[in-house]
């Protein structure tokens, strides 16, 4: 008669002491801190960058108690400046949870999958460190902290934040920055020609390298004007409106019917070098209707040494 397996006991709990000890995600038994209120509480510090505009998110975290903590990262915002998106986090890459334990005064960096929250306003720019963080309410905003735990898609995502509902706008009234609008702070609206995703530029020799990883025709009927995309230096950051600066080259695009959209765009054109010195850039999407009207632009944030 065969007998049955047995598990050394012994052998387990060591195991299962070890694994504790490390960094892993947590089914937890114990009530896991939000991450604003660990902050809050000064048991952990928080820093990150948008590593690939608003799809993607690198935080580095370190756990300054003498206990591990559990850490719910699904109930905050990150914001770059009082122009982007808020970015909510869906799950960290590594162990595809939102609840993590992090061992007493161990320090982490982790790649989280990440959700534009506001549709209406500017995208992060990539390699930027995000500037504050904020508490999403739990109550009156659980269908978007459900949405980011259940990892929902992005356009599920912003018909709970940018649809025609009374929590929509109660989400909007909730933000603590200047609304969209104005020549500092330009709107993005879900309709007109867009940029969306990555934006970034390169120099090889005399040429430049414009990359976009989406511009979008978000209007219902119609053709666009010829799009073009140009890339600019100035002494001042860019925030809409006429710019005062340097065209370091330019890209034709065509047009674009309603509801289509080119993708990965990666286009060389003629490099035309600055004076020296330091400038901000920025990549503008025009338009054009008898002559070229700006329709969306990215700035970036550090300036470069030309």
């Amino acid at each position: 008669m065969l007998s049955k397996p047995r598990f050394n006991v012994s052998l387990l709990a060591v195991l299962s002491l070890a694994m504790a000890a490390l960094f892993c995600a947590v089914p937890s038994v114990r009530a896991a801190y939000s991450l604003e209120s660990a902050a809050r509480a000064g048991l952990l510090t928080v820093s990150g960058f948008a590593s690939s505009s608003y799809s993607e998110a690198t935080l580095t975290i370190l756990n300054k108690a003498s206990t591990a903590l559990d850490i719910d990262f699904s109930t905050v915002c990150f914001v770059q400046n009082n122009d982007t998106q808020r970015v909510g986090l869906a799950y960290e890459k590594s162990t595809g949870s939102y609840v993590l334990r992090f061992a007493a005064g161990k320090q982490y960096t982790l790649r989280f999958s990440s959700r534009c929250l506001d549709q209406n306003r500017h995208s992060p720019v990539t390699g930027t460190a995000f500037a504050k963080f904020f508490q999403i309410d739990t109550t009156a905003f659980a269908p978007i902290v459900n949405a980011l735990r259940n990892n929902y898609s992005q356009s599920s995502v912003w018909s709970i934040t940018d649809g025609n509902t009374a929590l929509s706008q109660a989400w909007k009234r909730a933000d603590s920055r200047p609304a969209p609008g104005g020549t500092t702070n330009p709107p993005v609206t879900s309709s007109g020609i867009r940029l969306s995703g990555n934006c970034s530029w390169s120099t090889s020799g005399n040429q430049v390298k414009i990359s976009v990883a989406k511009v979008e025709n978000r209007n219902t009927s119609g053709v666009s004007g010829t799009l073009r995309l140009s890339l600019w230096a100035s002494k001042t950051p860019y925030s809409g409106s006429s710019i005062s600066g340097y065209m370091l080259g330019t890209t034709s695009l065509g047009t674009l019917r309603a509801g289509y959209a080119f993708n990965n765009i990666a286009n060389y054109t003629t490099f035309s070098r600055p004076p020296s010195g330091y400038y901000y850039t920025t990549i503008i999407l025009e338009e054009y209707n008898g002559s070229y009207y700006m329709k969306d632009y990215i700035t970036f944030s550090n300036p470069t040494s030309f």
